[in-house]
């Protein structure tokens, strides 16, 4: 009886550990399959971040040459009026001398 009761231990004891065993690896497998679904997600969250920046980039350049042809026209419009008013000043000089 003895042997009987020590192989019915065994067994209850290898079913025991079958059965964690097949619990690991279930918990295992899906624990792989939320890793792999988070990681596609983290590799998509980061495209969309360095889509961003390029856009960011993008846009910042366009801000910088706007704001330098405006610089620019501002400046030629600053020159061109006081080429106008040199102009002005001379033609009422010439003006006054020739009356």
């Amino acid at each position: 009886m003895c042997l009987k009761s020590k192989y019915e231990a065994l067994k209850e004891e290898y079913t025991t550990y079958s059965r964690v065993l097949q619990e690991t690896e279930e918990a295992l497998l899906r624990v792989n399959v939320e890793r792999s679904q988070c990681t596609n997600e983290l590799n998509e969250v980061q495209r969309e971040i360095e889509l961003l920046y390029r856009e960011k980039v993008r846009l910042e350049d366009e801000v910088l040459d706007k704001i330098r042809l405006q610089l620019t026209a501002d400046k030629a419009t600053e020159y061109s009026a006081k080429i106008v008013r040199r102009l002005r000043e001379r033609t009422k000089d010439l003006e006054t001398q020739v009356s």
